[in-house]
């Protein structure tokens, strides 16, 4: 029950840049800072991530902030309010950690509730890729 709750408070967001380049939405849990980058890279397909904004330094790797939870709910939060807002066709992400495959796994179920079909995904050296299709 206390993951669920978790999943159910996510930290309050901004969006910090919505063009046709891409999305980006900041955040802050504690004194930690991330950015949640939807970067467009065709008309309708969008490559999704997320970085911890370590002095000004964006890293994706696992930071034993103490915050994990939070960070996906978070996370997963902006996603859904991304898919709305923008409607993309594909949508690409990959995770190298295996939290973060967890966090995408999550994802994916969100995706495949909100008519995205699972394709195959580009090959990725370390870790897993995801490429989703609407429709």
């Amino acid at each position: 029950m206390l993951l669920m709750e978790v999943f159910d408070r996510p930290a309050k967001w901004e969006v910090i840049e919505d063009n046709d380049y891409g999305y980006i939405v900041k955040f802050t849990i504690g004194n930690e800072t991330y950015e949640f980058v939807a970067e467009q890279e065709d008309e309708d397909m969008y490559m999704i991530d997320f970085f911890l904004m370590s002095n000004k330094n964006p890293t994706t790797k696992i930071t034993n902030t103490g915050n994990s939870l939070q960070v996906f709910a978070t996370v997963v939060n902006i996603f859904r309010k991304f898919i709305t807002l923008k409607k993309p066709s594909v949508i690409e992400f990959s995770a190298k950690e295996s939290s973060r495959v967890k966090l995408y796994d999550r994802m994916a179920q969100l995706l495949n509730k909100a008519g995205f079909s699972s394709v195959d995904a580009p090959p990725s050296s370390d870790g897993k890729s995801y490429k989703f299709v609407k429709g």
